[in-house]
């Protein structure tokens, strides 16, 4: 299929609009297990730190701009997830919003390079090369091995070309290496058996026996192909499904999001479902699994998929099996259910805990065996409790042994920072908790208990508020009111990016992160060498309410605001940096600006004259040139002198 018709395709599919409004879900329902209420307001505070973080990251676009489906499955299906669990708490259609343009921006990368009808993403990152010799006519004695070699694309497979080599003796102590397909001399070597031969690019022959002159062997490779992966696409759809079931279930969302659940709905039976079932393998005993693709430079073609990669998927299909009205709903439940029998009959009770494998390939299949590792486990246990939710085979009891797995085994013990161990039959590790693990808490509070004491050590870091919000919404509820807080951060966050369209965040430094006295889109921090500084943000503004202070507390000060906002720029130009500043005491006031080149490597490091100490607002005004080669630059406003300077307004123009 041509482009442009995959692209029209696509927008057929994909083409409506969305708007940011207040629509309703009926909440879930709390499951009433015993755990501490959290402080009025903390819910909210939650989601806004992640909120206010992910507006920062990429300019809130996360991963969706990747184009290989291992960037997609392992990075951006992150964000989609946490987008989701953010709604579930708060309600809030920003995050819908959110779904809706990073898939739009995700499946326009969407490509159909065989012709085949279907669409997909693909990534090289697991291929192998594939090389083979064999010798042409008579050798007499010499042999070659191995006859045929497989690399993975990540190391010397990726140098595997694609062409056709040859060794050919010249006489009984002498060869050539040839690339055939390019009709040039690589080498001429001499040889001494056994002789290695490491000139066809990505692989290694070993030549062994007694030569005569014109003996010959043919190598023929073939490269690392991008390959099509099910557990990919399953990290990816997951969270589609569930935005795809919100919609459908809530009437008040139907005017905002129905065509693009629709439009999603039909995509993923069209171009998921139906694309995968060619590698659909029914099993004798009623139940079922994906296999890998039949391309020869899959590392296992045509072998029956580990337990985490059929299961991706498998997720998927539990959900959009319970919204009403699917043609496929049916399909969707037979499949999601044989996958479910086929993973429950390989689990092991040992004790009150499960234990299982990575992988429990088909007895015809030689693949090695070995147990379960705790992050793709995650995917396993996260499958579970979705079947157990949906009441596909898991019962309540399989999910307490899923968490006396995680509890009385990986956990380590210690109560304060809690680790986890590396695999799902040992504490020996040094693993966070992970989301998918953190839902067992639905069936067991301690859990929950072990997901906050790793939350609060680690001061609330934000990427895992979202999962923190969602479990305890599940467990204790959250109310209206604090529905409504995240709803109002949402505003805050809009007229900031509204605000920021030809510069930095958060350049009046009026949106504050909930429960801190940092601001959004600002790393308030001190540089070595450094003793006693502290920066943060202040009620004591020259426009707005707030500005930062950074407070020099003796004569060896660094103290910085970083603008966490990378701002490009294009060749060789001049910028003009202005802000508004204030000091008490003897402090220094300065500002600098770091440049970075395409690939992120800091080319420059400028720094302002210091400027006059004021104790009236005044503007400070530094117009400095950028270097050859910056493609971004990064500023800072700092203090590196006893007292306090107080920045307000800052501004940055590219003259």
């Amino acid at each position: 299929m041509h482009a442009a018709s995959v692209a029209a395709l696509v927008a057929a599919w994909i083409t409506c609009n969305t708007a940011v409004s207040a629509g309703a879900l009926r909440p879930v329902e709390a499951s009433g297990l015993p755990v501490q209420k959290l402080p009025p307001g903390k819910v909210a505070e939650m989601v806004q730190r992640y909120q206010l973080w992910e507006v920062m990251f990429n300019k809130g676009r996360g991963y969706s701009d990747r184009t290989t489906s291992d960037d997609l499955a392992w990075a951006e299906s992150d964000f989609l997830r946490d987008y989701m669990l953010c709604y579930y708490v708060s309600l809030d259609t920003y995050w819908l919003d959110k779904i809706v343009a990073h898939f739009d921006r995700m499946t326009a990368n969407l490509a159909d390079p065989e012709g085949d009808g279907y669409l997909a993403w693909r990534t090289k990152r697991y291929s192998v090369g594939i090389a083979r010799a064999a010798g042409e006519g008579g050798v007499g004695d010499v042999e070659i091995a191995p006859a045929l070699q497989r690399q993975e694309a990540t190391g010397d497979g990726g140098r595997i070309t694609g062409h056709a080599y040859s060794i050919a003796f010249t006489s009984s102590d002498q060869f050539e290496v040839r690339d055939e397909t390019e009709h040039k001399l690589i080498a001429t070597r001499v040889y001494r058996s056994p002789q290695e031969v490491t000139e066809v690019p990505g692989a290694a022959f070993t030549l062994k026996g007694a030569a005569k002159t014109g003996a010959r062997f043919a190598i023929h490779t073939t490269p690392p192909e991008a390959c099509e992966y099910q557990v990919h696409d399953g990290m990816v759809t997951y969270p589609i499904a569930q935005f795809i079931e919100v919609v459908y279930n809530d009437p008040a969302l139907h005017n905002l999001y129905m065509k693009k659940a629709e439009a999603y709905a039909a995509l993923l039976a069209k171009q998921f479902f139906e694309k995968w079932e060619k590698t659909w393998l029914a099993l004798p005993d009623g139940s079922g699994l994906y296999k890998f693709t039949g391309n020869a430079t899959q590392r296992f073609p045509d072998t029956s998929l580990p337990h985490n990669q059929y299961l991706a998927l498998a997720r998927t299909w539990l959900v959009l099996q319970a919204v009403p009205g699917l043609d496929l709903a049916e399909a969707y439940r037979d499949r999601s259910a044989r996958m479910t029998e086929h993973f429950k009959k390989h689990l092991r009770l040992d004790g009150t805990a499960y234990v299982w494998n990575y992988w429990d390939p088909l007895p015809h299949e030689n693949v090695s065996r070995h147990v379960e590792d705790s992050s793709h486990g995650a995917i396993d246990v996260g499958f579970a409790v979705e079947a157990r939710k949906r009441g596909v085979v898991f019962t309540e009891e399989d999910l307490r042994r899923f968490a006396s797995t995680y509890v009385d085994v990986m956990w380590n013990g210690d109560k304060t920072h809690p680790r986890f161990g590396a695999t799902v039959n040992t504490n020996k590790g040094d693993k966070l908790p992970a989301h998918d693990w953190i839902l067992l808490a639905e069936s067991d509070p301690r859990v929950w208990d072990l997901a906050w004491a790793a939350f609060a050590s680690d001061a609330g870091a934000p990427t895992m508020a979202p999962s923190i919000a969602y479990v305890y919404h599940s467990l204790a509820g959250v109310s209206e009111s604090e529905r409504a807080e995240c709803r109002e951060s949402t505003g805050k966050v809009l007229e900031m990016l509204e605000n920021a369209a030809a510069g930095p965040l958060n350049a009046g430094f009026e949106v504050g992160i909930a429960g801190s006295n940092a601001v959004a889109g600002w790393r308030l921090t001190t540089w070595s060498p450094d003793r006693g500084g502290e920066a943060k943000c202040v009620a004591r503004a020259y426009k707005g309410w707030q500005a930062i202070a950074l407070i020099g507390g003796g004569p060896d000060v660094n103290v910085v605001a970083v603008c966490m906002d990378r701002i490009p720029v294009a060749g060789k130009t001049t910028c003009l940096l202005k802000a508004h500043y204030q000091t008490v005491g003897t402090p220094r006031p300065l500002m600098s600006l770091l440049g970075y080149d395409a690939q992120g490597g800091r080319v420059q490091y400028t720094d302002s004259p210091g400027f006059e100490g004021s104790s009236d607002w005044r503007e400070a005004r530094w117009r400095v040139e950028i270097e050859d080669g910056v493609a971004s630059v990064e500023v800072l406003l700092r203090n590196v002198g006893p007292g306090t300077v107080y920045w307000d307004e800052f501004q940055l123009v590219i003259e």
